[in-house]
């Protein structure tokens, strides 16, 4: 056997070698070895104040931001930077546009995959002030947006800023995403047009077209749009027009346009409808026009199989159930929620609804607190007899949940109707949305009156939840 101090020796060396090996693992540029798909995949999540500084990072990263794909620009971002120089925070001074400009020319001939350009909200700036200072901003836009779209861009995102409505025809290219936030048209043009048959996800968000003002969209690959309105008496007086014959989800929220035309939405699968009447100036008579208008959006949808409503606004409106007399039958509607709904005082207009979704297998009802509460007594009238739905229109009926349900009369004979009426029936969900005792009696006491009711379907089982 060797001796003991051998073999310490023998430990000494290889535990020095090991160390060794160590220090040389430590030495090495990790950052400079790293391939440039994944330096540009953290770019991506980088302003471009960031991109730029991750130079000092490594010397091979000097120069992969020039031909990043996800060019990102906020004014914002740029002008809370501690630059360490005198420099103006007025977007109206040259040293943004300046900043852009070296951004946008030293970089190489790659392609840019996402394109986001946000100008610190100076449209909010001219609207308060008036005209807009300096023409020349908008054919600045434009150059840059028109060097852009030079290098095939597929993603644009502009936010915060005024253009002019040639814009969008640079816009129309081979953009696959375009998202419009909080953007001003300026200019006398009242026809707004964006056509693009590459476009297949488009988001306006709280822009403004102009007063008395018409935005078309003419999309034909077109797969979601979402709009979403400003609260504004420009919004209230502006027309919005959509032909995407290959649309599939549909979302418009916000304050509602003066009308909404959907001309050729055949392919239409899911849509969202969260609409409120626009507040402040011009409110007052505005009002009169909103359940019309609602109703013509309906008409729009009748292709859709999955179909969410807010009825906060429209369901105040006494003339709503007869405008719905004017719907033609939605048959391939097999899904329908409706949100911020008062279950207690407007039975009625479900029972319109249901008239026309005649295919129905899911209906999802979620109660407005502030509507169920006030009108406990069911101040409504008896809308028993408003429930005269033919019994072949409840056929396809499968589910029913109702989101914070309330005990009353009105709303039991509505229960009772679903329960005598629908044939396939299998479950009613009933979940409260409440952790007040009393409120889970009230519960407790509707599901037992509902276990006695009579029904025509052998297999429907009720249940009572709780909100998780």
């Amino acid at each position: 056997m060797a001796p003991p101090r051998v073999a310490n020796s023998k430990k000494k060396i290889a535990m020095s070698s090991s160390s060794n090996k160590r220090k040389t693992v430590v030495g090495q540029d990790r950052l400079s070895t790293l391939p440039d798909s994944l330096i540009h995949n953290i770019f991506g999540f980088l302003d471009m104040n960031q991109v730029v500084q991750t130079s000092l990072l490594s010397k091979r990263w000097k120069s992969l931001w020039v031909s990043n794909s996800c060019v990102s620009i906020k004014y914002k971002d740029w002008r809370s930077e501690d630059r360490g120089y005198c420099v103006s925070n007025d977007f109206y001074s040259d040293d943004f546009k300046k900043y852009v400009d070296r951004v946008l020319l030293l970089r190489d001939g790659s392609n840019i995959e996402k394109f986001y350009l946000e100008c610190g909200g100076q449209s909010d700036i001219i609207s308060l002030e008036g005209d807009w200072e300096n023409e020349i901003e908008t054919d600045i836009f434009k150059t840059w947006i028109a060097s852009v779209m030079k290098r095939n861009v597929q993603e644009v995102i502009l936010q915060d800023m005024e253009i002019v409505p040639s814009i969008l025809k640079l816009l129309s290219g081979q953009i696959k995403y375009l998202t419009l936030d909080k953007v001003r048209f300026r200019g006398e043009n009242n026809e707004l047009i964006l056509s693009s048959n590459a476009m297949e996800n488009l988001i306006i968000k709280e822009c403004d077209f102009g007063y008395e003002s018409r935005f078309t969209i003419n999309a034909p690959n077109l797969n979601k749009l979402t709009v979403d309105g400003k609260d504004s008496s420009s919004t209230a007086n502006s027309r919005i027009r959509i032909c995407a014959q290959n649309l599939m989800v549909l979302l418009i929220k916000g304050s509602m346009y003066q009308d909404y035309s959907l001309e050729n939405v055949s392919s239409l699968v899911t849509a969202f409808i969260d609409v409120y009447e626009v507040t402040g100036l011009f409110a007052s008579h505005l009002k009169v026009d909103l359940a019309k208008q609602f109703s013509n959006l309906l008409k729009g949808l009748h292709n859709a199989k999955s179909l969410t409503l807010s009825a906060y606004s429209f369901q105040r409106f006494p003339e709503v159930p007869n405008l719905f007399d004017s719907l033609a039958a939605f048959q391939n509607l097999g899904f329908l929620k409706l949100t911020e709904w008062n279950i207690t005082k407007y039975i009625c207009v479900i029972a319109k609804l249901l008239e026309k979704f005649s295919n129905l297998e899911t209906l999802v009802l979620v109660g407005n607190d502030e509507f169920v509460h006030s009108d406990s007594q069911g101040r409504g009238g008896d809308w028993g007899a408003q429930l005269s739905l033919s019994p072949c229109m409840l056929l396809h009926l499968k589910s029913v949940e109702i989101q914070h349900p309330y005990e009353c009369g009105n709303f039991f004979k509505f229960l009772e109707f679903l329960l005598k009426n629908a044939v396939d029936l299998e479950s009613i969900v009933m979940t409260e949305m409440t952790t007040h005792a009393t409120e889970k009696k009230k519960l407790v006491k509707l599901g037992k009156k509902l276990q006695v009711a009579p029904k025509s379907s052998s297999k429907v089982k009720i249940f009572l939840k709780e909100r998780n």
